[in-house]
């Protein structure tokens, strides 16, 4: 029931709507912490593999895991 209420008002499958949220998630850790590992945040955010959220976040974000550090690190830079 959960997929079916995903699919019919997300407009998206349950599949892509747990990637996106686990993007999201790394994504506010990665541009939190610095001092850990890019793999151990993405394992922590629910990705099995490098592979797996690698093709997630270039998927939903359009960058790579360490290019999205990157951006976060140089834009709170700028603040």
């Amino acid at each position: 029931e959960v997929s079916e209420a995903i699919n019919g008002v997300g407009g998206q499958s349950f599949f892509e709507f747990v990637n996106r949220m686990r993007v999201a998630h790394a994504q506010q850790m990665l541009a939190e912490t610095k001092q850990r590992r890019i793999l151990e945040i993405a394992f922590e955010s629910g990705f099995n593999s490098k592979t797996a959220s690698n093709e997630a976040f270039r998927r939903y974000s359009g960058q790579t895991p360490s290019a999205s550090r990157k951006a976060a690190i140089y834009s709170s830079s700028e603040k």
